[in-house]
């Protein structure tokens, strides 16, 4: 048996797209400013690093953070909160070790080199 596929569905399931269209846009363009700003913390090669890095960082936002803030949540509750931070940084690492053409530095590259 097939799902009735009605008006309501389909206007709500093209509304998840454009909100994962929008959220993935918004990714993009946040890469290539902060990429812009600091070129020593972050360094993208182009638009389409930025769009790869931009869909790895979805991918791994809606799936392996909510398991690790989960999993985390005492040491959350006892930092009052600023362990997300570290989180947030950890996926970062990831995401640069997973695109090819960006890369984020580490805070002692950031802190002892000279250039």
């Amino acid at each position: 048996m097939w799902p009735i596929v009605n008006a309501s569905t389909a206007n709500l399931a093209l509304e998840v797209i454009m909100h994962l269209l929008a959220r993935l846009l918004i990714n993009i363009v946040a890469i290539l400013i902060i990429s812009y700003l600091f070129p020593r913390v972050i360094r993208v090669e182009g638009f389409w690093a930025a769009l790869v890095a931009a869909f790895v960082l979805g991918i791994i936002n809606a799936i392996l953070r909510p398991v690790l803030v989960f999993f985390t949540l005492p040491v959350t509750i006892l930092t009052l909160g600023l362990f997300l931070l570290v989180i947030n940084g950890l996926l970062l690492l990831l995401v640069a070790h997973w695109s090819r053409d960006s890369r984020l530095m580490a805070f002692g590259e950031l802190c002892w080199d000279p250039c």
